[in-house]
């Protein structure tokens, strides 16, 4: 058996034919030789096999519906055999977890454990066995690499020409609630992980070929849920001066609710680091920034004249929400589920703020995030 230079280790199969050449002096001074079977087996069937592994990252683009539906991805590695006739252990030979955006200070690195499971189907459906608890909550430095000791785990083996998956299975440290979720999405809603796995796959004993070492990085996304509609409140509504209900109409504003229709009053939210706008259509019906709020905990902008809806009165203005969850970047963001309608309505002789239906939002969700 030998091994060639390359990716995969050739192995020829079938036994050698060997044959003896003897050498003998003749009377003149000259030689002659003839030839003598030796010990010889017959070959039958002789082929070659390779010894390799390729590992290729299975993409979790699908939506993260939350709530009501999932709220991260499920990151996916499928390894396959290529040997033909030979058995194989997978081994990780180490992992990397860092954030997608660099620079952005959220918290989310220091929240989260890696684990790895190996068996059959989709990391999303689950039911792999355990393989490797790689780092567990608060052991994670991002961009660091952690190796692996290079031991067999018991079931991790890929038959021959057959495939297996392998997880990196991230958990948040927050409980698997739905007050636990919005917590989470609360501190850490549109982050990303580049997870960076180091894997092989070696032999069963006796033999000791291991294959080329394979990276593959695959990614962990936390949901950005669209900005909804208040379980309680309309978006649009008349306020006094100081953002409190009135139904004199003077004033006015916009109200929702993030990460879902509950969550519609002041609450800290790390997650949205660069605020929110409040976008509204011009008249050739791009949009335009109406009005920024700095702070991510912000749950409404009311309190604003009427007269601050248009310049020309009994005109319907449409707006929607911008949020930012990357203080300084605005070429990242999530767009409310709601577009507001309102006109400054002078029916009676004087500036009113009047709300109209409001209509959906074709670009609601996530726009451009890692």
């Amino acid at each position: 058996m030998a091994r060639t230079p390359g990716r995969t280790t050739t192995l020829v199969a079938g036994a050698a034919v060997t044959a003896a050449l003897v050498v003998t002096l003749a009377p003149t001074g000259g030689s002659q030789a003839r030839w003598r079977d030796g010990t010889s087996t017959s070959a039958t069937g002789a082929s070659s096999d390779g010894f390799g592994m390729t590992a290729t990252n299975v993409p979790d683009t699908a939506a993260l519906p939350w709530p009501g539906g999932r709220w991260t991805n499920s990151p996916q590695i499928t390894l396959a055999n290529q040997s033909a006739r030979h058995s194989s252990w997978t081994n990780v030979k180490s992992t990397r977890v860092a954030k997608v955006v660099t620079g952005d200070t959220n918290t989310v690195v220091s929240r989260v454990a890696l684990d790895y499971t190996h068996g059959t189907g989709t990391c999303a459906a689950g039911g792999q066995a355990s393989y490797w608890s790689a780092r567990a909550t608060g052991q994670i430095v991002d961009g660091t690499t952690y190796p692996r000791s290079q031991a067999k785990v018991a079931g991790a083996t890929i038959p021959p020409a057959q495939s297996r998956t392998l997880c990196p299975v991230v958990t948040l440290g927050y409980p698997s609630t739905t007050a636990g979720q919005r917590d989470a999405l609360l501190n850490h809603a549109g982050r990303a992980l580049d997870i960076t796995t180091v894997v092989n796959q070696r032999s069963e004993a006796p033999a000791t070929w291991a294959s080329q070492d394979r990276t593959v990085v695959s990614r962990y996304r936390i949901a950005t849920p669209a900005p909804a509609t208040p379980s309680t409140l309309d978006v649009c509504q008349r306020t006094r001066s100081n953002g409190t209900p009135s139904s004199v109409g003077y004033y006015g504003g916009f109200f929702w609710g993030w990460p879902d229709p509950a969550t519609s009053s002041t609450t800290t939210t790390p997650a949205m680091a660069g605020g929110w706008d409040i976008m509204r259509r011009t008249r050739t019906g791009t949009w335009e920034v109406w009005k920024s709020i700095a702070s991510g905990n912000e749950r409404n902008l009311a309190g604003i004249n009427s007269r601050d809806i248009s310049d020309v009165r009994n005109e319907v203005r449409e707006f929607k929400l911008r949020g930012y969850p990357f203080a300084g970047d605005r070429s990242r963001y999530v767009e409310s589920a709601w577009i507001a309608r309102a006109q400054n309505d002078w029916s009676l002789l004087t500036d009113r703020w009047t709300c109209e239906s409001p209509l959906p939002n074709p670009d609601a969700g996530p726009q451009n995030m890692p």
